[in-house]
């Protein structure tokens, strides 16, 4: 007698020689139960077969012989004997006995488990809960020390991550990539909120990025002015740059719930400042300049009147140096000054911006 492979869940072919378990194909329903009493019956009064023997001798359709047998194999119910290569049945009492024993030590594994569940929450949770009410800041100097701060918090972050971005962005590879990792944990539950400088959304490239992130359920919204970049996960911890004028080198990585309150304030305050990503239509790529002043002129504005230099000045609004110096006379023009200082002045004497904490020098002076 030919030993040929095991019957395939979509086959029904008429040469089914078992000669191990069966393959798992579907839950057992009751007539499976049904197909395989009448196999077990038959087994039963030979004494030893292979499936292919009973078929014809119960005149059953092969596809229903092989659900039967499949339920057989499951339970227990036939053994092998591979000296001959067929099949005993096997006692139901003895298949009785090993399923409660089966039973008896799941239940151990169970109450094993409900063990050390219970010590996890009542012995190693505290020490958790107390590590984050310790405070604790991080340099990271090198991007190996930022990435791995980086996938180490993101795996503990349960429900959000907020960030704030004042630009400008990284290269086209990065952001697509950012994309990705973004769609993946928005999949995983977790609630992804981004604020990006309005500049940004000038860009054409930049703005597809953010139509990019906002099509994979991040929650993006736009600000007229970012003063550095933010990461919060949770309230567990945050990412901020040491130095907002030179945010690629060292960063701070920030731990502790007497610390972490300030820093979701700061994101919740521009969260609620700033608009929501419009879906359709270009941002313009510079200011307006026409009669009304625009949030981006009264930002630019208030910067000059606190004394900023061009390089501060695009840091904080997400743009380069260049598109400062070309949005300059324009401003300058339209307010009728002849210096950058006397347009930061002239914006606070017409109240168009705020009063600078300290009047910032004129540098012909």
């Amino acid at each position: 007698m030919t030993t040929a492979r095991q019957p395939d869940c979509k086959e029904a072919s008429p040469a089914l020689h078992v000669v191990g378990k069966a393959p798992h194909c579907a839950r057992t329903t009751d007539s499976d139960v049904d197909l395989g009493e009448r196999l077990y019956a038959a087994l039963r009064t030979h004494g030893r077969a292979v499936l292919a023997d009973l078929v014809p001798k119960l005149s059953m359709d092969p596809v229903d012989a092989a659900r039967g047998w499949q339920y057989l194999l499951e339970t227990g119910l036939v053994q092998h004997v591979p000296a001959s290569n067929d099949f005993i049945p096997v006692d139901p009492e003895a298949v009785r006995s090993r399923l409660n024993t089966a039973a008896v030590s799941h239940s151990d594994e169970l109450r094993r488990i409900h063990e050390a569940s219970e010590v996890l929450a009542a012995r190693f949770q505290p020490l958790v809960e107390r590590e984050l009410d310790a405070v604790a800041v991080l340099v990271l100097r090198n991007q190996d020390e930022k990435r791995t701060f980086l996938n180490h918090i993101a795996e503990e972050t349960r429900w959000q991550i907020c960030s704030m971005h004042p630009g400008p962005l990284p290269d086209p590879e990065r952001l697509a990539a950012s994309v990705e990792e973004d769609a993946g944990m928005v999949k995983s539950g977790l609630r992804l909120r981004a604020v990006y400088g309005q500049s940004v959304a000038r860009s054409p490239r930049h703005r597809k990025y953010l139509l990019d992130l906002a099509a994979v359920g991040v929650e993006v919204r736009l600000a007229d002015a970012i003063a550095f970049d933010l990461l919060i996960f949770d309230d567990r911890a945050a990412m901020l740059p040491g130095d907002p004028a030179n945010p690629s080198e060292t960063i701070l990585a920030i731990r502790g719930s007497h610390l972490m309150p300030s820093y979701i304030a700061m994101f919740e305050d521009m969260w609620l400042r700033s608009v929501p990503l419009p879906a359709a239509g270009d941002a313009k790529d510079e200011p307006s300049t026409g009669e009304d002043y625009s949030a981006q002129h009264r930002t630019l504005l208030t910067l000059l009147a606190h004394g900023h230099e061009d390089p501060q000045i695009a840091r904080r609004m997400g743009v380069t140096p260049r598109s400062v110096r070309r949005w300059l006379p324009a401003l300058m023009e339209q307010l009728g000054a002849k210096s950058r200082f006397q347009a930061g002045m002239i914006a606070v004497a017409r109240g168009l911006v705020d009063v600078p904490l300290a009047p910032p020098r004129d540098p012909a002076e």
